[in-house]
């Protein structure tokens, strides 16, 4: 698509702009609140991260009472868009892993220098002088290849070598390095291994990435001798694009156990977050529990389930080995949330915490007419903005347009017409027009078929009378 055929793309939103104005109408004073956008003033198209205020005040969702107004107050076209989120596709496949080994009299703090051979394409080949000393049984590091395609890696899946081997728990260091010789932090802290508590089995065998600056990562366990044997590894590579971090909103407590449920807590999200992910904070160290997550948007609804699995909080080491976070699958907008434990004896009488974890829409408008334009926001009265803006936009950004597209800044928000936009209107008294002409045609269709009728009976009196 050439530039002049964006433009007309362009061109043809802001048309479609008054045709929405003519059609819906509405107005600033519709919305509760509002938040003042900050644009350059030399762009078509601006985008925007929908800040958390816009979740905390709408009503019907975001893709129903939110608007973006000019100067004038006239509605600009947009379109919201779904945030991107961790898909099903991941490529898990088999990383290289290679045992680093201290040689004989080195002391237990040193770093023993290893000559690495790697081919014209970087993968390792060889590795000399790392062989196990007589007597040393675990590795001190474990070097990790994770292959030319390095930059998609977001985990690391440790296999362990039960046969034989007592459970353990125990934290690794994660180093990355592009030359093999210069090694910097990548992961300061983490808790992996095996464990068996109360009955049950507790691994935690995976290690999550943030973005690795190099293909090379080194394995460094705090406590070589006591660390689970390693077997082999994989990496998680994601499939499209990376999604943003989540965001974390603490949920507030709004009723505790009842006679239906004796340990169950009712959570209050403050707005409809599209939650992906949630977190159970047990209260009291060295408790485990088995949780279910459930939601509802009102006090009238029936819960659903939306996750169930096994967290726990238990002293390790000086620290915590925690597992609190459970997915509930597609972005869900829940205003209430329960969090209810099962069985007995495991988490004390104190309340669990809760964290909803969600990623923000992206807001897309056309800055037709002058700034300053307003994202207004939260109504009980507006329905679903109407027109065909979408597929413009799409066509815009698919086809060479992206240069079009500019960042907005968001303000700080404003009341418009204030919280009683959020209650939906008395209903109006509907006129029954249909019913009422109905009966008049029903009685008028009775006067007629009398006045024939009386029109007949003198007609027959006066042929009597003849």
């Amino acid at each position: 698509m050439t530039m002049n055929r964006i433009w007309t793309a362009v061109a043809l939103l802001a048309v479609l702009a008054g045709g929405i104005r003519a059609q819906a109408a509405p107005v600033p004073d519709d919305f509760a609140f509002a938040i003042p956008l900050e644009v350059d003033g030399d762009g078509a198209i601006y985008s925007l991260e929908l800040p958390a205020a816009v979740y905390r005040s709408v009503v019907q969702g975001v893709k129903v009472d939110l608007r973006v107004f000019n100067s004038r107050g006239e509605v600009v076209p947009h379109r919201i868009e779904a945030p991107a989120v961790p898909g099903p596709g991941q490529d898990v496949r088999g990383a290289a892993l290679f045992p680093l080994h201290r040689p004989a009299g080195a002391a237990a703090g040193t770093v023993p220098r290893v000559h690495v051979t790697t081919d014209a394409r970087g993968t390792i080949i060889d590795i000399s002088g790392s062989a196990p000393a007589r007597g040393e049984e675990r590795p001190w590091a474990w070097l990790v290849d994770l292959g030319e395609d390095w930059q998609r890696v977001q985990a690391l899946h440790l296999q362990w070598a039960q046969a034989g081997d007592r459970p353990r728990m125990g934290h690794v260091r994660v180093e990355y390095s592009g030359d093999l010789a210069h090694w910097q932090p990548l992961v300061a802290r983490a808790a992996v291994g095996r464990l068996e508590f109360g009955g049950r089995v507790l691994a935690r065998n995976r290690v999550e990435l943030p973005r690795s600056p190099a293909r090379y990562l080194r394995l460094v366990p705090e406590a070589p001798r006591d660390f689970p044997r390693l077997q082999g590894i994989t990496a998680v590579r994601s499939v499209g694009p990376r999604p943003a971090p989540l965001r974390w909103t603490p949920a507030q407590p709004v009723a505790g156990p009842g006679e239906d449920a004796p340990a169950a807590w009712v959570f209050d999200a403050g707005g409809r977050f599209p939650v992906e992910r949630v977190r159970v904070r047990l209260p009291e160290v060295n408790s485990v529990a088995e949780v279910v997550v459930s939601g509802r948007d009102a006090a009238r609804d029936a819960w659903r389930v939306r996750s169930r699995g096994l967290v726990y909080r238990l002293r390790l080491d000086g620290g915590e080995l925690v597992q609190e976070e459970m997915p509930v699958g597609a972005a869900v907008t829940h205003r209430q949330w329960r969090v209810e434990l099962l069985g007995e004896g495991g988490t004390g009488n104190a309340a669990p915490a809760l964290e909803l974890g969600w990623r923000p829409h992206r807001l897309l408008f056309v800055a037709r007419g002058d700034a300053p334009f307003r994202l207004a926001y939260g109504s009980a009265r507006v329905g679903p903005p109407h027109g065909v803006v979408a597929p413009l936009l799409d066509a815009v950004r698919r086809d060479g347009g992206r240069q079009l597209i500019k960042r907005a800044r968001a303000g700080a928000p404003v009341v418009l017409g204030g919280e009683s936009r959020l209650v939906p209107p008395p209903p109006e008294r509907v006129v029954p027009w249909r019913r009422w002409i109905l009966w008049a045609v029903l009685v008028a269709g009775v006067l007629l078929v009398a006045g024939l009728v009386r029109g007949l009976y003198r007609e027959f009196r006066r042929t009597d009378a003849r």
